[in-house]
C-alpha cells in the first residue's frame, strides 16, 4: 500500500490525466446508454393487426335477374345498409324508371306490360341514401329470342301437317327454323320424309311478332302401324332449339290417317338415323 502511495506521488501529473480520462470515457459511456433507452422502440404484439379497420358503406350487395321461360323476368337483389340509410330505392330499365321498389327485395316484370324484348336486357337498381349518395348496380337478363313454342299434328292426305308455332321480338328476327328428326320409341319410320311448306307471321304490338312454320310429314310409303319421330327445330340466327315428340298412326285401308303430337319438350334426338331439312 506505502509503495502504491508513493508511485502516485511521484507520478501525479500521469495519475491525474489518467482520472480525467477514466471520467471522460465513463461519461460518454453513460451519455451514450441513456440515449439509445430513451429512442428504443417497445416490443411490438404479434397479436397486433397492421391494418386499420375499414369503414364499411352502405352498398347494393347483389342484385341480379332471370328469365321464367314464359312471360315475365324476375329481378332480385339484397342491401347492406350502415349507417348511411336508404332513403328511397328504385328500379330502371333503358334510363326509365320502372318503379319505386323501397320497401321490396325482388320484382316480377311481365314481358309485354312492360315492353321488354328478346336477347339481353339491362335494369339499374339506384338507391338514394341519407348523406346524399347516390348508389347504383346493374343486372343483365337475357330472355329467349324464340317464345311459347309450339307444335301440332293434323292429317292431311297421304301424311300429316306439322305445325310449329312461336314468338319472337319484332326488333329481333329470328329466320325460319330448319327442322331435323330421328327414329323414336315405336315402329321403323325411316320411310317418313318432312318437306319445308311455309312460314307467316303476325305482328302482335310493337315488341312481338306470332309465327307459325308448316312442314308436311310424309306417310304414302310407310305401312299400317303405330309410329313415333323426335322432332328439333333450329334457329340458326340465334342458335336455339326446340325439341318435341310425336305419336302418329298410319291406316291407309280404312280412311285417313290420324295422329297427335306432344307438346311438352322431348329427351333430345340422337344424330344417328337423323334426317334434316334446311329450308333453304
Amino acid at each position: 500500500m506505502n509503495k502504491f502511495k508513493a508511485y502516485v506521488r511521484k507520478n501525479i501529473v500521469f495519475v491525474s490525466i489518467l482520472s480525467v480520462f477514466l471520467v471522460i470515457i465513463l461519461g460518454i459511456g453513460i451519455f451514450y446508454i441513456t440515449q439509445n433507452q430513451g429512442t428504443t422502440k417497445p416490443a411490438k404484439d404479434p397479436t397486433a393487426s397492421d391494418k386499420t379497420p375499414v369503414k364499411k358503406e352502405t352498398n347494393i350487395s347483389s342484385f341480379s335477374g332471370h328469365f321464367n321461360g314464359e312471360d315475365s323476368i324476375n329481378l332480385i337483389w339484397s342491401v347492406d345498409e350502415q349507417k348511411a340509410k336508404v332513403q328511397r330505392l328504385e328500379l330502371y330499365y333503358n334510363k326509365n324508371i320502372l318503379a319505386d321498389v323501397s320497401s321490396l327485395l325482388s320484382y316480377e316484370l311481365p314481358l309485354s306490360t312492360y315492353q321488354l324484348t328478346t336477347g339481353t336486357n339491362k335494369f339499374v337498381l339506384k338507391a338514394y341514401l341519407s348523406d346524399g349518395k347516390v348508389i347504383t348496380k346493374e343486372a343483365d337478363v337475357a330472355v329467349d329470342y324464340v317464345l311459347s313454342p309450339s307444335n301440332t299434328l293434323t292429317p292431311s292426305g297421304d301424311g300429316f301437317l306439322l305445325n310449329f308455332s312461336y314468338k319472337f321480338g319484332t326488333a329481333n328476327p329470328v329466320g325460319i327454323p330448319s327442322i331435323s328428326y330421328t327414329y323414336g320409341s315405336k315402329g321403323n319410320a325411316a320411310a317418313a320424309k318432312v318437306v319445308y311448306r311455309t312460314t307467316t307471321t303476325n305482328t302482335l304490338d310493337s315488341i312481338f311478332t306470332q309465327a307459325k312454320t308448316e312442314y308436311f310429314l310424309d306417310t304414302s310409303k310407310l305401312a299400317d302401324g303405330d309410329y313415333s319421330l323426335n322432332i328439333r327445330y333450329f334457329f340458326k340466327n340465334v342458335d336455339e332449339s326446340y325439341d318435341f315428340t310425336i305419336d302418329f298412326t298410319v291406316k291407309k285401308n280404312s280412311g285417313e290417317p290420324n295422329g297427335s303430337a306432344n307438346p311438352q319438350p322431348s329427351e333430345t334426338p340422337s344424330d344417328e338415323n337423323s334426317n334434316t331439312d334446311e329450308n333453304q
